[in-house]
Formats: structure tokens, C-alpha cells, sequence
């Protein structure tokens, strides 16, 4: 898995590894592109913005670890939160791809195109994921069957809408930055 901030991996695919926790044969790995110490600091948390970093990865360590299957590697590239568009697109290629050909994944999973909620962080790992990805495919080798893109179903966001604007709330907006955005069902 392949993922901008801590968090976006368990709502991305720990369902998924939570199929598999009895399956000894299977194995994944984790990359963030960042340690999320751009996020927001939640009231209470004890966090600042100069350990808000260091407390996610522990948090996200600790997610894993209630799951009862932790990574068997995880790696944090350590880019600035908010500013993975800013490393050279070559760069994180070739960081990602350098993971990628060390484990010979037989599926790689990252954002759709969309990003999900349209962070700029997720579309762009996920344009590294998918060009890494593509650099393996069908190389002979091993590994490297499958692409998956995380995604909601267009019509989950439009029930989920409705609540919204009963309770109240804004309606995601899918042209708005951070609104999560269905794809077609």
C-alpha cells in the first residue's frame, strides 16, 4: 500500500489486510509519503505542530497493531505534509520503485486519480504508485498482477450527502479540495 499520511491507510486497506489476518503466506508493506505533521492537531491530543509528526506515526503504528497484523515493512519517505507535488516526479518514482522492485508485490494498492478527496498529496503518490507500477508489469519477473485504485462508489457519496444536509451539513463538494468525490458504481 502505498499512501500520503498516516490515516490514509487504514480507511485505504485494513479492512483488507483484516480478511487475510489468519493467512500466514499473506505478507504486505506500507509506504507514507509523509508523517502527516501538517494536519490538524486535535483538541486534547497532547500534539504540537513540532510533534504532531512523531505522534501520528505512533498512532498509526498502534492502529496496526489493534488490527493484529502490523506491516512487515513500513516506510516513511518523510516528504514535507502538504508538499509531495513539490518533489521532482522522478524522485518519488524512483523511491517508490525502488520499494516496489525489493518486495515484487502481486498487487499494488494506492488512490484512485481522484486523490479520493482531491488532496494533492494522494493524487500525486498515487501518479508515482502507478508509474512505478507500470516500470514492473509485465517485465517477466515476478509479482506485479494487479494495480488497485482505493475509491467510494458515487452512490455511497450521494447517501452520505443526504444525511449531510439533513444534519445540517455541507454536501462534499467533488470540485472542492479535501471534499471526498464518488466514482461511477
Amino acid at each position: 500500500m502505498l499512501v500520503a499520511h498516516p490515516d490514509d491507510d487504514a480507511y485505504g486497506v485494513a479492512a483488507v489486510v483484516a480478511l487475510h489476518l489468519a493467512d500466514p503466506e499473506f505478507r504486505f508493506f506500507l509506504v507514507h509519503a509523509t508523517d502527516g505533521e501538517g494536519g490538524a492537531i486535535a483538541e486534547g491530543s497532547g500534539a504540537t505542530r513540532e510533534t504532531l509528526g512523531a505522534a501520528r506515526r505512533v498512532e498509526d503504528a498502534n492502529a496496526w497493531r489493534v488490527l493484529g497484523r502490523s506491516p512487515y515493512r513500513h516506510e516513511w519517505f518523510g516528504y514535507p505534509d502538504g508538499g509531495v507535488p513539490d518533489v521532482p516526479f522522478d524522485e518519488l518514482v524512483d523511491r517508490v520503485a525502488t520499494v516496489l522492485g525489493e518486495e515484487r508485490p502481486d498487487v499494488v494498492a494506492t488512490f484512485g486519480p481522484d486523490g479520493i478527496t482531491g488532496h494533492p498529496d494522494h493524487i500525486r503518490i498515487s501518479e508515482a504508485a502507478t508509474a512505478a507500477f507500470l516500470r514492473f508489469a509485465g517485465d517477466g519477473g515476478p509479482g506485479f498482477r494487479r494495480l488497485v485504485y482505493g475509491g467510494i462508489r458515487q452512490s455511497v457519496i450521494d447517501r452520505w450527502n443526504q444525511r449531510r444536509v439533513k444534519a445540517g451539513l455541507t454536501a462534499w463538494d467533488p470540485d472542492t479540495v479535501y471534499h471526498l468525490r464518488g466514482v461511477p458504481d
